[in-house]
């Protein structure tokens, strides 16, 4: 009946992923997800399928905060030692840099420009700045600064409205965090691969040094007092 539809489909799913018994027997409901909704269920175990297939399951809110920086907006950017410039500021499809580029143009080119690596984004935060502050530096528009380690320690951004600044500052803080997460992961998972590569090398060096013992004790086998000789060749392999 209605009952046996969900473990069937999500074993076609599975099956599709090439998961072990071990892992389908964890994918099978259990007793307690009785008076869950049959959506529920197959959203719970459809993630768990995508993760051991090696696709991340689907995110929501970073995939709207990747969509908003991918857009990008008209902001002020302020760079340290630098006068403000009205710009286009959005990041690459992917989320990997953020880019600015002044509207004035000089010899059809833009007058300023800039880009940070999110990987280089160590803290987002809304600056607070008081009406004489703001008289002074003639801001006119609620302001977020983005700190970075590259090129320059950080980049102040002007938004024509406080929903705005808050939109960017939650998208930045979330696009950064999992772009430092995904360059951590990747780098562990090139420095296990390379202790694997050299542990492998070392298993062979060892193996071939083994078989050269074999061989030189063969070769000297029943040869008297050249058996001694064997011996120390072979110690030194």
């Amino acid at each position: 009946g209605g009952r046996s539809s969900t473990p069937t489909a999500m074993g076609a799913l599975f099956s599709m992923c090439g998961g072990g018994v071990e892992e389908k027997e964890d994918l099978a409901p259990r007793p307690e997800a009785e008076g869950k909704s049959v959506k529920g269920i197959f959203g719970a175990l459809s993630n768990k399928v995508l993760t051991m297939a090696g696709r991340a399951p689907a995110d929501p809110a970073y995939d709207a905060a990747v969509g908003l920086l991918a857009e990008g907006a008209i902001l002020k950017v302020t760079v340290p030692g630098g006068q403000g410039e009205t710009a286009r500021v959005a990041s690459t499809s992917d989320a990997s840099i953020l880019t600015w580029q002044s509207l004035e143009l000089v010899n059809n080119m833009p007058k300023s420009s800039g880009a940070v690596a999110l990987t280089e984004i160590s803290r987002v935060e809304k600056a607070a700045t008081s009406a004489v502050g703001a008289w002074i530096s003639g801001i006119s528009g609620p302001v977020f600064i983005v700190h970075h380690s590259v090129p320059v320690e950080q980049v102040r951004f002007e938004a024509a409205t406080e929903n705005m600044r808050d939109e960017w500052v939650s998208a930045l803080r979330l696009a950064s965090d999992k772009a430092r997460a995904s360059s951590m992961e990747a780098k562990s998972e090139r420095n296990v691969a390379r202790r694997a590569q050299k542990e492998l090398e070392l298993m062979t060096r060892r193996q071939a040094a083994e078989r050269r013992k074999t061989e030189i004790m063969k070769g000297m086998k029943g040869g008297g007092g050249m058996k001694h000789t064997a011996h120390a060749m072979a110690s030194k392999v």
